[in-house]
């Protein structure tokens, strides 16, 4: 791991205190899906909520987590067509 220059830290699952960012994004995560009208289908609406976290701007960080790992932003379902074309417009 040194060759990443990232170092590889132990820590005590009932120390919830050094897993402070782990912690935030599963109590958003968690936010995330009890946000969601129907509880009992969380599991199929999952990669979406994860898509919009990892799309999501951090100010602190300047980026989101996907523009910090992929070096470009997602494009998201509603970036692919122009807002002014109609779907009744289409032959």
């Amino acid at each position: 791991m040194k060759f990443l220059g990232t170092s590889h830290s132990k820590s005590s699952p009932y120390h919830h205190q050094e897993n402070a960012q782990t912690e935030r994004f599963n109590l958003t995560a968690k936010n995330a899906l009890k946000s969601q009208l129907d509880a009992a289908t969380w599991s199929h609406k999952l990669p979406m909520v994860i898509l919009a976290l990892r799309t999501l701007y951090r100010e602190e960080f300047d980026a989101s987590a996907a523009t910090m790992l992929y070096g470009m932003n997602l494009r998201l379902l509603n970036q692919f067509y122009p807002t002014s074309t109609a779907w009744s417009d289409n032959p």
